[in-house]
C-alpha cells in the first residue's frame, strides 16, 4: 500500500471504509485466486463478516505441539488457542459444575459451554457437554499395568487376591472383574499420584478439555495429528463479529436448548466424555498452587523412556543432539502473566467482568500460565468492543 493509499484510507469514516472494502473486494486473492462464490465482506448485524485465511507454526518447544508416545505429535491445547487467534471462535462457559460422585467419591465432572462462530461462510452457535472421567482414566491406567508389570497388577475378581505379603489392594472395573495392584509398587504408586493430581484440579481440566472441542468443531479441515516436532498449519474461516449482549443472550438459550437468534441457528453436539489416558496435552501444563511452578502428571518409568524415545524423534527432525530433559517455564512467568491480567482486569466495566467472571469462574490465581494467556486474549476482545462501542456513540 503506497502513501497515497494510506492518505485517502485515513480520511475515511468507519463506514466509508467499510463501503470502501466491499467495493474492492473482488479484486482480492486468496493464493492468487478469488474464493469460489463467497465475497470476503458479508453484512451481519454486528458489523461485517469477514474471510481470515493465515498460516500458524506450532512447536513442541512452545507447547503448541506434544509428543504422545506410540502416537507422534498432535496438537495441544495452547496450540489449538493459536489457530482460535485466526478462527476467533467465541466461547462462553455455564459456570455451573456438575460433580459426579460414586459410593462417596468423587470420580468425574460434567461442564457445558457454547461456541459461536462460522463453518462454511455461515453463523452458528454450537453447544457441547462434556464429562471429565478422571476415574475412569485411572482404572485404565491400572488395567494397562498388567500387560507390563505383572508384578505389581493383575486382573481377576475379589475372590483371587495374589499371594504373598505384599499391600495388594483390588479395584473394581465391572461386573465381578477387576484390577489387583500392588500399593508398593513404584507405577502404582504413579498411577494414584496422578489420580489425586486429577482430582486436586478437575473442573480446570474439564473447562480446558471443553475449550479446546468447541474450537475444533469450527476447525473441520484441521488435522489433530501432525508428522513433526514442527509444523505450518493452514488456517482458513470466517470470522463473526458479534456483540457482547447478542453473545451472552445467544449462550444463555443455548445452554437451556433453545434458539434465540433465528439468524445463528444453534447445534447441540453430542455430548463427549474424556476418558483416554493418552490426551496428556492439557494436563501437561498443571501448576503447582504453592510454588507456581507448572508440573506435569507423575510420570511412571516406561512412559518416561517413551518420552526419551520421542526427544530422539524430536532431534532428529531438528538436527540437533538428543536432550533428554524439557526445561519447566519459570513461576515467575506465572507471576508476569498474573499480573498483566489483574491489569486487564482493572480496565473492563462492570458488565464485561461479569461476563468474563462467568467463563473464568475461578480466581485468576488459580489459573495456569497457559490460561492466563487465554484469559489476557479475552480481555483484549473485550477491551476491543469498548473502543467500538465510543466509535458507534461518536
Amino acid at each position: 500500500m503506497n502513501m497515497q493509499t494510506q492518505t485517502e484510507l485515513a480520511m475515511l469514516d468507519k463506514k466509508e471504509l467499510l463501503q470502501r472494502c466491499m467495493a474492492l473486494q473482488n479484486n482480492l486473492e486468496t493464493n492468487h485466486r478469488p474464493i469460489p462464490g463467497s465475497p470476503r465482506y458479508i453484512l451481519t448485524p454486528d458489523g461485517y463478516m469477514m474471510w481470515q485465511e493465515r498460516s500458524v507454526l506450532l512447536s513442541e518447544d512452545n507447547k503448541t505441539l506434544i509428543g504422545i508416545p506410540g502416537i507422534g505429535y498432535t496438537i495441544s491445547s495452547l496450540g489449538w488457542e493459536e489457530i482460535n487467534s485466526v478462527l476467533r471462535v467465541q466461547i462462553y462457559n455455564d459456570a455451573e459444575v456438575r460433580r459426579i460422585h460414586e459410593d462417596g467419591i468423587l470420580k468425574a465432572v460434567e461442564v457445558k459451554g457454547v461456541a459461536v462462530g462460522c463453518i462454511g461462510g455461515v453463523p452458528q452457535v454450537t453447544t457441547l457437554v462434556l464429562t471429565f472421567n478422571f476415574y475412569e482414566m485411572f482404572l485404565r491406567e491400572l488395567t494397562g499395568l498388567t500387560e507390563k508389570h505383572y508384578e505389581c497388577a493383575r486382573l481377576g475378581t475379589k475372590e483371587t487376591k495374589p499371594e504373598g505379603n505384599n499391600p495388594w489392594i483390588y479395584y473394581k472395573i465391572e461386573g465381578d472383574a477387576g484390577v489387583w495392584v500392588d500399593l508398593s509398587h513404584k507405577e502404582v504408586i504413579t498411577k494414584l499420584k496422578t489420580l489425586q493430581q486429577r482430582r486436586q484440579w478437575p473442573d480446570r481440566l474439564a473447562f480446558a478439555f471443553l475449550r479446546r472441542n468447541l474450537i475444533r468443531k469450527f476447525a473441520g479441515s484441521i488435522s489433530q495429528k501432525v508428522k513433526g516436532s514442527k509444523a505450518e498449519v493452514i488456517v482458513k474461516g470466517w470470522y463473526y463479529p458479534i456483540d457482547k449482549n447478542r453473545m451472552e443472550r445467544i449462550s444463555q438459550g443455548a445452554l437451556k436448548g433453545i434458539e434465540v437468534d433465528t439468524e445463528i441457528p444453534l447445534k447441540i453436539s453430542n455430548s463427549e466424555t474424556i476418558t483416554d489416558i493418552d490426551d496428556d496435552t492439557i494436563e501437561g501444563e498443571l501448576v503447582d498452587e504453592t510454588t507456581g511452578e507448572v508440573t506435569g502428571v507423575a510420570v511412571g518409568e516406561d512412559k518416561a523412556h517413551d518420552r526419551a524415545d520421542m526427544a530422539q524423534v524430536k532431534a532428529r527432525d531438528n538436527g540437533q543432539p538428543v536432550r533428554k530433559t524439557t526445561e519447566k517455564p519459570k513461576s515467575e512467568a506465572t507471576k508476569t502473566a498474573l499480573q498483566k491480567t489483574f491489569e486487564g482486569w482493572s480496565k473492563l466495566n462492570t458488565e464485561q467482568k461479569r461476563l468474563l467472571k462467568k467463563e473464568y469462574p475461578q480466581t485468576m490465581g488459580e489459573y495456569n500460565l497457559r490460561v492466563l494467556k487465554s484469559i489476557q486474549k479475552r480481555i483484549n476482545e473485550l477491551l476491543d468492543n469498548q473502543i467500538t462501542e465510543k466509535e458507534k456513540a461518536v
